[in-house]
């Protein structure tokens, strides 16, 4: 797994190990079933759970948070596809690995096994969404520390805007979802606690304000994220792109991929 995590971010990513709060849906692993057709199906039940291999990664997902154009990404396959294009450009066998916008997993699941990371730290918000992250490395033989509290330009307390579809959530209010209350950290923070190799960034529209305070620390050589004009517009990604560029941190062609921008130190 290689260095240990600092204290700090121990006591705050692993809080969720130590609560189980009565709402917090159950989930029964020994339910799973295939996903044999591309059509969203909809009357199969909320508790129900699909099987899909994506990149030689294998998940298994809870209906509820899935969509019909989340569930044919995973069931053709094409779940992520340039976001593992600008990664393997990005990451290196042996580098640490960052990631802020953990979702089910898959990333970081990916990173270990296909690129060979050392060492991954997969970081989500929402706390829903940490037994199905824990539960795709195992599945996958590997292990990643998974830690959960929303990353922001400074510490404190954040809206987080939880979607139907997991992957829509964020941090930028938008219509359709709930609500909830949640604990952030620093990200300059968090990187200077961790110092990885490689930082992903995918959250859905925080990018535009997460790099306000952004330096580079010692180790880290590349940036990727993911960009979403539908939630910030222009302006927040030309805001997002500034600060990087500030922190000479600067847009590498070689290795972006459609709306995953890969930003490399020079």
């Amino acid at each position: 797994m290689g260095k240990q995590l600092p204290a700090s971010i121990r006591a705050i990513g692993n809080a969720f190990f130590r609560r189980t709060p009565p709402d917090r849906p159950h989930i029964d692993w020994t339910m799973v079933r295939e996903a044999e057709s591309a059509v969203f199906p909809e009357d199969a039940g909320r508790d129900a759970i699909f099987r899909f291999v994506v990149s030689d990664v294998r998940l298994e997902v809870p209906l509820r948070i899935m969509q019909p154009d989340l569930w044919r990404s995973l069931f053709h396959g094409y779940y992520e596809t340039n976001e593992i294009a600008a990664l393997q450009y990005a990451v290196s066998s042996g580098d640490t690995v960052l990631e802020i916008g953990a979702g089910i997993g898959f990333i970081s699941c990916f990173v270990r096994t296909k690129l060979q990371a050392a060492h991954v730290i997969a970081v989500e918000a929402d706390p829903d969404l940490i037994p199905i992250i824990a539960h795709t490395h195992e599945i996958n033989g590997t292990a990643a520390d998974i830690l959960n509290f929303a990353v922001a330009a400074a510490d404190g307390d954040v809206e987080f805007n939880r979607q139907p579809a997991f992957w829509a959530s964020s941090l930028v209010g938008l219509p359709g979802g709930t609500p909830i209350r949640l604990r952030a950290r620093a990200l300059q923070d968090v990187l200077e606690e961790i110092d990885p190799d490689v930082l992903i960034v995918d959250t859905e529209g925080a990018e535009a304000s997460m790099f306000q305070r952004f330096k580079p620390t010692p180790r880290l050589r590349h940036v990727v994220v993911e960009v979403h004009k539908p939630q910030i517009g222009l302006g927040g990604i030309a805001a997002c792109v500034a600060a990087l560029n500030k922190a000479r941190m600067a847009f590498d062609p070689d290795g972006s991929a459609n709306t995953n921008i890969v930003f490399s130190r020079f």
